[in-house]
């Protein structure tokens, strides 16, 4: 059963404009270690640009999809994406043990020269009855 849907959309530029203001900042608060170190092994600076603004629209997508479910507990760097062996993007919830609730996060993101955009659904699982409940 759907239970939370989120969206976000960040233009590039902008975002551009906020990390020459206050990059330190905004990474520290933003990305996870693990995302600010594969972050910084991008050589490219629009690969490194559109990176944070994934990792940014995402969690607030995950954010607004989850939020009423989880209250306090929420903060950006307790959502984690990333791109795993088979290249797929994923999100990690930790510290949120959303799995325990029986909810699983489902997630799109697009990306052109100057906008990237995220999607997030939450979708409780049904129990599932079996003679023991």
């Amino acid at each position: 059963m759907l239970v939370g849907i989120g969206v976000d959309m960040i233009e590039l530029a902008s975002l551009d404009k906020m990390l020459k203001r206050n990059e330190i900042w905004i990474i520290e608060k933003v990305l996870s270690k693990k995302e600010r170190d594969y972050c910084m092994g991008l050589q490219d600076s629009e690969l490194r640009l559109v990176w944070i603004a994934k990792c940014f629209v995402i969690k607030e997508a995950a954010y607004k999809a989850i939020n009423h479910l989880v209250y306090e507990k929420f903060n950006f760097l307790n959502i984690e994406f990333f791109i795993d062996d088979n290249g797929e993007t994923n999100i990690y919830t930790s510290k949120i043990n959303l799995k325990e609730e029986g909810i699983i996060l489902h997630h799109s993101i697009s990306y052109t020269s100057k906008n990237v955009i995220a999607f997030v659904t939450a979708e409780k699982l049904k129990e599932v009855k079996t003679s023991e409940n």
